[in-house]
């Protein structure tokens, strides 16, 4: 009866909440007397990316110009930065012409290089004097340190301002990755559930239950897009990393 009551108890305590929407699930089917133990376990593989897209935000150097008349009563209560995108446009295809060429020599392929101005920044519209530019190249730090050192250089010299830069790491197929992650969490799990019943003097059974999450982290997956904005999931780092995290679900004899 003890130990039916230390397994009960330690059932409870080890029910473990899971990260992001569960991948796919197999629900655990006990009755009101089975006793049970259920475990987590956490799978963590990584591979090197096939290309990361780096994401510059451009933007015009303010000069003075007239505001025009019908914002002339507004413009106190406009921000800094409003007035100042007010004052001068977005850069141009041609304007960064020169900029454009040190990203072409750089990006992976035809098509591989988007230019958007203004940038698509919400309530802002075309009053924003920024533009985007995304260019995909071959993973590594050495190159995407060279690539934004050689944007930055000539930005500097076609008078616009680099504002922010940032790169996204891509992974074709995350499924390899999946796999790998799964098995580790899965033995993770077993060598768990197996340690705590030997603790408490029962044995393990059949598996009753299986519910799984799993995410790619420092990157992005297949045909994943990626982010409008420069926000989301992103690292300094060549890898794509793919975290899976099992909840297991074991019949105590």
């Amino acid at each position: 009866m003890q130990s039916a009551a230390r397994a009960l108890i330690l059932s409870a305590a080890l029910m473990l909440s899971t990260v992001p929407a569960p991948a796919s699930s197999v629900p655990a089917e006990t009755s009101p007397t089975q006793r049970t133990l259920t475990v987590s376990g956490v799978g963590i593989t990584h591979a090197q990316a096939d290309t990361t897209r780096v994401i510059f935000m451009l933007m015009s150097v303010p000069k003075p110009a007239s505001i025009p008349q019908q914002l002339g009563n507004t413009l106190q209560q406009l921000t800094l930065g409003q007035q100042a995108a007010l004052q001068t446009l977005p850069p141009t295809r041609e304007a960064l012409r020169p900029l454009l060429e040190v990203l072409e020599r750089e990006s992976v392929g035809a098509g591989t290089l988007a230019f958007e101005s203004p940038a698509g920044y919400p309530n802002f519209g075309n009053l924003l004097n920024t533009a985007k530019l995304s260019v995909d190249v071959q993973p590594g730090r050495e190159r995407r340190e060279r690539v934004i050192s050689a944007v930055a250089e000539a930005a500097r010299t076609g008078g616009f301002q680099v504002n922010q830069s940032l790169a996204y790491n891509r992974l074709n197929d995350c499924l390899p990755l999946e796999k790998r992650a799964r098995v580790e969490a899965l033995a993770k799990a077993r060598a768990r559930a197996l340690e705590l019943a030997s603790v408490t003097g029962v044995r393990l059974g059949r598996v009753l239950g299986v519910k799984e999450t799993g995410e790619a982290r420092n990157g992005l997956c297949g045909s994943t897009p990626f982010p409008n904005m420069l926000n989301g999931i992103y690292g300094s780092g060549d890898d794509v990393e793919w975290r899976t995290v099992l909840e297991v679900t074991y019949e105590l004899k």
